[in-house]
């Protein structure tokens, strides 16, 4: 425990170039700039008990949607905890960007540790820290969840070491969590991911090809634990796609996938932007590797190729495996593998080839500390030094650019407030509405959504027509009612985009509400005299279904980790 909290203290003080941006007050641009807003409706709506969380309510122009039915939950669920100890929504953001500088390049090195030991280990999670890549995600597209994705691929190879060599319910357990983490952190990367981490699996058993079959039993149990713990997010996803704007969004117009390759000369060197990918090789952001990273692959195939020659062979096989991801993860980026992605129909959701870049990062920065392996086989001093010039070389390549193109001054307050949330962050990211809700073309031929700052929501409730008033008694993302006093018949819309799960309720009976509007709301007629109208977002039956599997394998997950602790007090 002692050398754990150690390289933790070691870990921060080497990331701290990449962690000094997040000390400036206030926030930074970026091109994603949702994170406080979705880490605030993930607070408002876990503190209204609605668990697991789905509907958001000041999000999709203040009409509510159900982000978290698709967009993966971990680093606000994170971020959710560090703002229950008494940080705000910004300071909480940024803490756990932090962290997620620190546990990647931790995890790094307990990965290349176990392979090829600490020193290996340390280099090739400084590199790890500092590619080119990890930069951009954070600090000029802002992608915060993909940019922690980077914390669990590494830790994800490291348990299935483990689990490989062990053998027992206890990493069996870690390596399924770890999975979970991997899919509840970013669902595109996760798909990316599964590529790798079923070649490795593949590799282990081969490593372990004697003892195979039962090595393969505990993987497909790991695997288990992680889609039954995750089952409340995905299989509502799947199922629940089909009712918004997802594949009218994501996949067409720009942000398809044939307008988004890189060019090979981007992989080694360009400009270093904050601007937008486009077509061709005018990007106006970095896809470089990292000279470095590139640098050290090459001569870690050359003295690769010189200790073959000289008969020593240890751990050759392990090498060219990592050789094999790097090219498979960099030739993905680029137009050559077009065949592949016209053949792999999902893949049009990732919509930038370059997203793979994190795997390029990890298999580069995992060959630097292959070179300093081959060099400590000769001289442990050699790789110190070699280590330690490696390291230096990659931070001070990185140090001019790893921070944000400008800094806000702004607080909680202006992040948080129902008018920036239901326009400025709504308009940036709608592909969760729903399908019904009218669209426009822009100029420049992508899909709007038909409301402008003057339609946004500005009440629960209002009436259409006839003649009422309305008293709002309660109004939570999931749970709303109101007291209608009408003279005469009137319409009432509630102003909440209509979505599987919502039920209305006049008099305590259910109705139909009408959603046969531009807007896709939620509409009810009533008679003359006093009536209450409720709308309550309930889980559907594919929901119960995935939060039942959930419920039942965290219940197993924590039984089982029960047993390992008595054991441990024995």
């Amino acid at each position: 425990m002692k050398k754990l909290v150690l390289y933790i203290i070691f870990f921060a003080v080497m990331s701290a170039v990449a962690l000094l941006p997040l000390f400036h007050s206030g926030f930074f641009t970026m091109h994603d700039d949702q994170q406080i807003a979705r880490l605030y409706e993930l607070t408002q709506i876990l503190h209204q008990g609605q668990l697991p969380p789905r509907w958001v309510p000041d999000l999709g122009f203040g009409y509510g949607y159900a982000l978290f039915d698709f967009y993966p939950p971990l680093v606000y669920y994170l971020g959710f905890l560090v703002h229950s100890l008494g940080f705000g929504y910004i300071d909480s953001t940024k803490i756990v960007m932090g962290l997620g500088f620190v546990l990647s390049a931790l995890f790094m090195f307990l990965w290349i540790r176990k392979r090829f030991g600490t020193v290996p280990g340390l280099v090739a999670a400084t590199l790890y820290t500092y590619a080119p890549y990890h930069a951009v995600d954070l600090y000029v597209r802002g992608a915060f969840a993909e940019f922690f994705s980077f914390v669990w691929i590494p830790a994800v190879f490291w348990s299935f070491d483990m689990l490989s060599e062990k053998k027992t319910w206890k990493w069996t357990l870690i390596t399924g969590i770890l999975l979970s983490f991997v899919l509840l952190t970013h669902d595109l990367i996760a798909m990316q991911a599964s590529v790798f981490i079923a070649g490795y699996m593949c590799w282990t058993l081969f490593e372990k090809r004697t003892e195979w079959k039962k090595v393969i039993l505990w993987y497909i149990v790991a695997g288990g634990i992680a889609l039954g713990l995750t089952a409340y997010f995905w299989l509502p996803s799947l199922v629940d796609k089909q009712y918004t704007l997802v594949d009218a969004i994501l996949t067409k117009d720009l942000a398809s996938y044939q307008l988004h390759f890189v060019c090979l000369k981007q992989l080694w060197t360009g400009p270093w932007g904050y601007g937008a990918s486009i077509p061709e090789c005018s990007d106006q952001l970095s896809f470089e590797i990292g000279k470095m990273h590139l640098i050290a692959s090459g001569v870690a195939l050359l003295l690769l190729l010189v200790a073959w020659l000289k008969g020593k062979k240890e751990k050759t096989g392990f090498i060219l495996f990592l050789f094999l991801n790097l090219f498979v993860a960099t030739w993905l980026t680029t137009s050559k593998s077009l065949f592949l992605w016209n053949m792999i129909k999902p893949f049009a959701y990732i919509q930038f080839p370059w997203r793979f870049l994190l795997f390029s990062a990890l298999f580069s920065s995992s060959l630097t500390g292959v070179v300093v392996w081959q060099i400590g086989r000769f001289s442990q001093k050699g790789a110190w030094v070699a280590a330690i010039l490696i390291g230096c070389i990659s931070i001070g390549l990185m140090a001019g650019n790893m921070h944000p193109e400008n800094y806000l001054s702004k607080s909680d307050k202006d992040y948080t407030s129902y008018q920036d949330i239901a326009w400025r962050i709504s308009r940036s990211s709608y592909e969760y509405v729903p399908k019904e809700v009218r669209t426009v073309k822009s100029d420049i031929n992508t899909t709007l959504v038909a409301i402008t700052p003057d339609t946004i929501a500005s009440s629960p409730a209002i009436i259409l027509s006839g003649k009422a008033t309305i008293l709002t008694q309660k109004n939570t993302a999931a749970d709303k009612s109101f007291l209608i006093h009408a003279t005469s018949q009137a319409t009432i819309r509630i102003n909440t985009f209509a979505y599987p799960g919502w039920m209305v309720f006049v008099d305590g009976r259910q109705v139909t509400p009408d959603t046969n509007n531009p807007l896709h709301l939620l509409t009810v007629s009533v008679p003359t005299g006093e009536h209450s109208i409720v709308a309550v977002f309930r889980e559907t039956s594919p929901r119960l279904v995935a939060d039942m599997v959930s419920l039942i394998t965290l219940i197993i997950c924590i039984l089982i980790s029960g047993i390992f602790a008595k054991r441990h007090v024995q």
